[in-house]
Formats: structure tokens, sequence, C-alpha cells
């Protein structure tokens, strides 16, 4: 019984997070970041 009261309490989160995400995200394709010689890759 917990066990599935736990499933669907999950599942509601991510359901949620779901849609939080798809109402905030920015539309379109990500643009690609091109490193020049002077930056390294780590940041």
């Amino acid at each position: 019984m917990s066990t599935q009261t736990v499933f669907y309490i999950m599942a509601g989160v991510m359901a949620v997070c779901f849609v939080v995400a798809l109402i905030w995200s920015p539309s379109g394709r990500m643009e690609e970041i091109v490193l020049d010689g002077g930056e390294d890759e780590t940041g």
C-alpha cells in the first residue's frame, strides 16, 4: 500500500516538473557554442 502511494506521488511530481519545464523553457534549438583557442573546455 505505501509503495503504491509513493509511486503515485513521484509520478505526480514528475508530471508537474514536466509541465513547468514545458511552460518556462525557451522554445527552439540551442545554439552551438564554439570556443576560441584562448579558452579551455572546462569553463
